[in-house]
């Protein structure tokens, strides 16, 4: 399986004399010999269906040896692509769902107090935010 890693992959379709068994994880059902040379895990920022790596997309993002991208938790954001991890929502912003490209300031009378909030609170009688 090529999943999550970046490969060379070629099949080698000179045949020989030599008994294949059914069984043998080096033969397509063919009985072409397939050959991976110089595997490695997919670099983070980038996903690896089939062994040919593949920028990472906005809201998402591909640690090492990733097969496909995964997409930032609300409360986080990726506002760009190629990237191993998501950021945390600043206090003040907020993203309400997953997989968002950037976080939304809290409207004024709203906040948000810590990082990686999923949405805005609503202040009390007698207090404000500049939010």
């Amino acid at each position: 399986d090529l999943a999550g890693l970046d490969c060379e992959a070629h099949r080698d379709d000179d045949h020989d004399d030599e008994d294949h068994g059914a069984g043998d994880d080096d033969h397509d059902d063919h009985g072409t010999d397939i050959q991976v040379d110089g595997c490695r895990p997919c670099q983070p920022g980038h996903f690896c269906p089939a062994g040919i790596p593949v920028l990472c997309p906005v809201g998402q993002y591909c640690p090492a040896g990733s097969s496909v991208p995964i997409p930032c938790p609300a409360g986080s954001a990726s506002a760009s692509a190629g990237q191993s991890s998501c950021d945390s929502c600043p206090a003040g912003t907020v993203t309400p769902s997953a997989a968002s490209t950037n976080c939304i300031t809290c409207a004024a009378g709203t906040f948000a107090s810590g990082s990686g909030q999923t949405s805005c609170t609503r202040c009390d009688l007698k207090s404000y935010s500049n939010n």
